[in-house]
């Protein structure tokens, strides 16, 4: 191993713009424009004099003996491939972005650390497409003269202080094209965090993200992975000075072939957990490395072990120790939360997290049945076990088994509350708050979603607080309160965004407020805006489920052009899910849209998609929604035998339907005198 070797010294990063979406499309051809990158890039790094550090991907990590030579090799780069584009079309066109930064580095067998590289690393993602954005820090060190407009003061992910960043054009004709004022508009409709210059921000934050964990047992244990990782960063979150990806991030890379400091990038962290986690029937051991991305050091390298019911202590200790590292002072209150005895049965426990795991991470049909299974064995093995009661409970509600949903909600609560289990009552308060709105008791849903914020502020969970905040905002809408609503929202995107978390939910949950008020066009605004991060995390399944949402506006105004449009997008980007719910949810809509053009051919053949969708995950409410308007369809087209005859379907199917809402329509349905009701 060298010893590290402290410089100063001139960074590039380069990357694909849309790789990832190239790659989903069509691998093979994007391997080869990929290998036509290389060549280019290579060439022009190497004619200044560049060095590449290494690949990572699509990207190029690659230093520089003076900010000059970077920025020549970045502008002949960026003419190189606008030549090329002009020449070919279509897929064969690739764009990239590039980011330059001076900075103080530690070189380390072969490889760079810093905040440094950080920090250039996450001025390339605010490049804009085909264009090359520079720090100011760098831009003073540069000689010559250069066409550049300044971004302002950006707030970089992770990065306590705000960098003034600018853009560096390729010639005069490319400086001419483009005002100021409209490459500043251009970036704030990308949501870079362009901000106030006398605005403060936290300097002493330390950031974390996670390698997932390596399973060392079966390949059925991989449930205990994702539970520890889960509990782990839901600890973290309770902690004001250290900050962690979330699940979703880590999710992301979770078959990904990267080396430890091309997680961090990508993760935008100045720190790595490394595990690997053994799983045996009564007990669990991890190893665990903490990794530093500003020098390559390990601060820690240990190893765990206990039995399932310990999960919670261990991940506590784990969590005091690197605070400890980090001169991170805990409150009493979470060190008492951290080390709390859990009397709970092993085998219980572990029967819990198994039944907790498919619920939260559906995937094939029966999961849910299954997760409903091993809760229930375990109550039967630990009848005082609240989490379990509150996650069946939450299971029955997913599988339409509302009064048996809230037996097991109050039960959990009861619980709870006898024991004074704050860890589980934080949980149990979301899942009543969630049961209660979703039944339409926003009342009751609110004093809930109260009840665990005020809880929360006890332990300072801000990022649990932004959820609950979330939350009560629905309710709140629901009772006719839309001006509180908004303030909850605005409360949970302020939060959110201090803690630097996509803000891709607030937007969607803010939409969805406007539309409730008919504000339409804020509410597509908004909606937009929510599309535009799903993007950037590439968080399709969401993006899907807005386009669902924009769908139903346009019908309600009347726009049927927009709103298939906006279906088809949804049903391109759910195509790679084979999600059931989301496709029958999405050929629901058609056969609505259909439906309310009297194409009623074209509407029967997507209620009878729906349907099947629908059946393949045994959702009964959304089954019998969709033969109600085939029932509709029916009557309009005086096919009265064939009403009747789902009609008596529908009949069989409520009896296993206890959603009011949809009850209610087949009560209505039947009071037709065109149907035949014995």
């Amino acid at each position: 191993m060298e010893n590290p070797i402290k410089r100063k010294t001139n960074l590039f990063f380069s990357d694909i713009v849309g790789y990832s979406k190239m790659i989903a499309n069509n691998e093979s051809h994007t391997l080869d424009l990929l290998k036509e990158h290389d060549i280019i890039l290579k060439k022009e790094i190497n004619a200044k004099e560049g060095t590449i550090i290494k690949h990572i991907g699509d990207a190029i990590f690659a230093e520089f003996p003076s900010i000059n030579n970077a920025v020549e090799a970045s502008i002949a780069i960026q003419k190189e491939l606008s030549h090329r584009n002009s020449i070919y079309r279509g897929k064969d066109q690739f764009n990239i972005r590039i980011g330059l930064h001076q900075g103080d580095i530690v070189e380390k067998d072969g490889d760079l650390f810093g905040n440094d590289v950080n920090i250039c690393s996450r001025i390339e993602s605010i490049s804009l497409p085909g264009s090359i954005a520079i720090s100011n820090q760098a831009l003073e060190q540069l000689n010559g003269n250069w066409y550049t407009h300044e971004y302002g003061k950006v707030k970089l992910k992770n990065i306590p202080a705000p960098q003034t960043i600018h853009r560096i054009y390729i010639d005069k004709a490319d400086f001419q094209k483009t005002r100021h004022e409209d490459l500043i508009n251009r970036l704030l409709d990308l949501n870079i965090n362009i901000v106030n210059p006398d605005e403060k921000f936290e300097d002493d934050i330390e950031t974390i993200g996670f390698m997932y964990p390596q399973n060392l047992g079966k390949a059925e244990d991989d449930f205990f992975c994702h539970s520890f990782l889960e509990q782990l960063i839901g600890d973290f979150s309770k902690i004001e000075k250290i900050r962690t990806s979330d699940m979703f991030e880590v999710g992301r890379y979770k078959n990904v072939d990267l080396s430890i400091s091309e997680l961090a990038l990508k993760l935008s962290v100045s720190n790595i957990i490394q595990m690997s986690i053994i799983n045996t029937e009564d007990n669990f051991k991890i190893n665990l490395r903490l990794i530093s991305m500003d020098n390559g050091d390990e601060l820690i390298q240990e190893t765990w072990s206990g039995k399932h019911n310990e999960q919670q202590k261990i991940s506590g200790n784990i969590i005091i120790k690197i605070a400890d590292i980090f001169n991170v002072e805990l409150t009493e209150e979470l060190k008492k939360l951290f080390n709390r005895e859990n009397n709970v049965d092993n085998q219980a426990y572990k029967k819990y997290l198994e039944g907790k795991f498919l619920s939260d991470n559906m995937s094939n049909a029966g999961d849910l049945e299954r997760s409903q299974q091993l809760l229930e064995e375990a109550i039967d093995i630990d009848d005082e076990f609240a989490e379990a009661y509150s996650n069946l409970g939450m299971t029955q509600n997913l599988l339409g088994d509302f009064e048996d949903a809230e037996e097991m909600l109050e039960t959990a609560l009861d619980l709870a509350e006898d024991s004074e289990n704050d860890y589980a009552l934080m949980t149990i308060y979301n899942h009543l708050g969630i049961y209660y709105k979703g039944r339409k008791k926003h009342k009751k849903a609110i004093r809930y979603f109260e009840q665990g914020i005020k809880l929360l502020k006890i332990y300072q969970d801000d990022l649990m607080e932004a959820k609950f905040l979330h939350n009560i905002a629905g309710s709140y809408s629901r009772i006719g309160d839309h001006d509180r609503a908004l303030d909850f929202l605005y409360k949970s995107q302020k939060i959110n965004k201090k803690l630097e978390r996509p803000l891709g939910d607030n937007y969607s949950e803010i939409g969805v407020r406007y539309k409730e008020l008919q504000k339409y066009d804020e509410a597509i605004t908004y909606f937009n805006q929510a599309i535009k991060i799903y993007k950037s995390e590439g968080k399709n399944f969401n993006i899907a489920r807005v386009e669902i949402i924009k769908s139903g506006i346009y019908i309600t105004i009347g726009d049927f052009d927009k709103s298939i449009k906006s279906l088809d997008r949804a049903k391109m980007v759910a195509e790679e899910f084979e999600d059931e719910l989301m496709d029958g949810r999405i050929m629901l809509c058609y056969a609505n849209i259909h439906y309310t053009q009297k194409k009623y051919d074209k509407s029967k053949e997507s209620i009878t998609n729906a349907i099947d969708h629908f059946q393949n995950i045994n959702n009964n409410n959304l089954i019998l929604e969709s033969m109600i308007l085939l029932i509709q369809l029916h009557l309009e087209t005086s096919d009265f035998d064939l009403a009747n005859k789902v009609f008596k379907k529908c009949n069989r199917i409520s009896k296993r339907v206890k959603d009011p809402i949809i009850l209610s329509a087949l009560k209505t349905l039947a009071l037709d005198e065109k149907l035949n009701i014995d």
